[in-house]
């Protein structure tokens, strides 16, 4: 088998060059993304409804690991979307994933708060402000190791 700086030919199947010959492959996300991303699984952390769901197991053994993919979606979401998503498109989002991922149909407003904020965050991360992402993850870790004392039809 021949090598090559550019490619290397393995019985038909042609391998691009490694990453560390094209470092910027690997670069860090933007530094807002980080920021964003944060916020959102904090605020998320210490949503009522969702914490509930987790702690009582409604989204099965996985509730904790949707928890953190519903995280994932929503910044993919600000990330990839042009325009960026909006209240009604999250509070929507949200309301949908609860109930096909924690069977939890959420009719208390808690989803549309959630919404708010996380599009607040966006905006004010994107400006370089920090003040709002403090403020949720502060909320976050004051109940860290904390379980919800919530049942099945609140959604706080």
């Amino acid at each position: 088998m021949a090598h090559s700086s550019q490619s290397s030919s393995l019985v038909g199947f042609t391998f691009a060059p490694s990453f560390r010959h094209r470092p910027w492959l690997l670069s860090a996300p933007p530094q807002s993304s980080v920021l964003f991303a944060r916020g959102v699984i904090a605020r998320l952390a210490y949503w009522p409804a969702l914490r509930i769901a987790v702690d009582q197991g409604w989204g099965g053994p996985e509730s904790t690991e949707k928890r953190t993919w519903l995280a994932s979606v929503l910044v993919d979401d600000f990330e990839e979307q042009n325009p960026k998503p909006d209240l009604d498109y999250v509070e929507d989002r949200l309301l949908q994933i609860m109930a096909d991922e924690f069977d939890a149909n959420l009719e208390d407003g808690s989803a549309e708060a959630v919404a708010k904020d996380v599009v607040r965050l966006w905006e004010e991360v994107s400006e370089g402000k920090t003040e709002l992402l403090m403020d949720f993850e502060t909320k976050a870790d004051q109940l860290k190791g904390k379980k919800s004392r919530g049942r099945r039809g609140s959604g706080g």
